[in-house]
């Protein structure tokens, strides 16, 4: 069964393992598979995707996620390891899936890659958007976060009267 429930793209995009991935559920939920046929589709096409491009989470990396977000809790009692893929596996899901969605997402990423001034991107409806968005998140690097340099005043206290 196909979930409806509405994520915003940000919060589909977690930071693991020094990238940004996408976890196998939302990916489903954005090509509108069931996350079964999603699962049968990697599995048979294991080497349509890199080592670096899709992984297995961790038994330690499942129990974060579910203790920070109360999304993931199914994830606590699945008899599955769930993958993830970042932009790159994620793109390949879409060559590997039947649905019109993926096939509609695929045409129009290979016509933006062969031309990409003659083709730009052009999602022919609001979800091809959303997946597009989502690409685009996940082939970003991740930034690190920055700190700001000098001294900071400190608040409540007054500071030197001059007499």
């Amino acid at each position: 069964m196909i979930s409806t429930k509405i994520i915003p793209v940000e919060d589909m995009i977690l930071p693991l393992r020094g990238k940004k991935v996408i976890l196998y559920t939302d990916a489903a939920r954005l090509y509108e598979v069931s996350t079964r046929t999603l699962n049968q589709a990697v599995s048979r096409n294991l080497n349509c995707f890199p080592k670096d491009t899709m992984f297995k989470l961790s038994s330690n990396e499942i129990k974060s996620l579910v203790e920070s977000c109360n999304r993931f809790k199914k994830l606590k009692h699945s008899n599955s390891i769930p993958r993830v893929f970042d932009g790159f596996g994620f793109s390949m899901v879409a060559n590997i899936l039947k649905s019109d969605l993926a096939i509609k997402t695929t045409i129009e990423v290979i016509r933006y890659i062969v031309d990409p001034k003659g083709h730009p991107l052009n999602p022919s409806n609001q979800k091809m958007d959303v997946i597009f968005k989502t690409m685009d998140t996940l082939i970003r690097p991740i930034e690190p976060k920055k700190t700001k340099i000098g001294f900071k005043k400190n608040e409540g206290q007054n500071d030197r009267k001059r007499k």
